[in-house]
C-alpha cells in the first residue's frame, strides 16, 4: 500500500516535462493510439502509449540526437533511436529512470525543416 501511495505522489509531483504538454494523445486517432503503444526501440525497450511521451526540445550535436528534458540534454542512444516512418507528424521521446537518472527510452524524430 505504502509503495503505491509514493507511485502516485511521484506522479503528481513529476516535473512538467514528463507529461504530454502538447494535447497530442488527446487527438490522435485511435489507430494511431494504437501505433504508438506498439513502438519499440532496436534496443527492445517499449515506448509505452503515446500519452507517457512528451514533445521534447531536439536537436543532433556530433552526428547523435540529443533531447533536453529536465534541465540537462540527454544523448538519444542508438537503441532508443526510432528509424521509422513518423506517423505523428511532430517529435516525441519516452523518458525512463534507471539508478535515479533519466534517459531516453525510445525517440521519434519530428521534421527538421
Amino acid at each position: 500500500m505504502l509503495l503505491a501511495i509514493l507511485f502516485v505522489l511521484a506522479l503528481l509531483t513529476a516535473p512538467a516535462s514528463a507529461r504530454d504538454t502538447t494535447g497530442l494523445s488527446a487527438q490522435l486517432s485511435p489507430e494511431l493510439q494504437e501505433w504508438t503503444r506498439g513502438l519499440k526501440g532496436k534496443n527492445g525497450i517499449g515506448c509505452c502509449d503515446d500519452a507517457d511521451g512528451v514533445d521534447p526540445v531536439w536537436d543532433i550535436k556530433d552526428g547523435k540526437y540529443r533531447v533536453y528534458h529536465d534541465g540537462k540534454w540527454l544523448v538519444v542512444d542508438d537503441g532508443a533511436l526510432l528509424k521509422i516512418s513518423n506517423r505523428l507528424g511532430v517529435a516525441r521521446a519516452w523518458i525512463g529512470f534507471r539508478d535515479g537518472e533519466s534517459f531516453v527510452r525510445c525517440f521519434l524524430p519530428g521534421p527538421t525543416t
